[in-house]
């Protein structure tokens, strides 16, 4: 699941908001995404099921917030 998730917030910073099958395909041939998931590449169809299942509206943006907090509270 961290994977998944990890690549969502990624391309999410990287583009906003995405379609899964550009995610598949970041997956396939960026080198970021590969190193995430190896060498097996999950289908558009896995990043739609995590998707539904796991996140509602708002969540990514919550996350980013915190990941963004955290950050700035860590010395350099």
């Amino acid at each position: 699941m961290a994977p998944l998730l990890c690549a969502i917030l990624l391309a999410f910073v990287q583009d906003g908001y995405g379609f899964t099958r550009s995610l598949e395909r970041k997956c396939r041939f960026d080198l970021r995404y590969r190193w995430l998931f190896g060498s097996k590449a999950p289908s558009h169809m896995v990043f739609q099921r995590f998707i539904h299942d796991n996140l509602k509206d708002g969540d990514l943006e919550q996350m980013l917030l915190i990941v963004n907090e955290y950050i700035e509270t860590k010395p350099l």
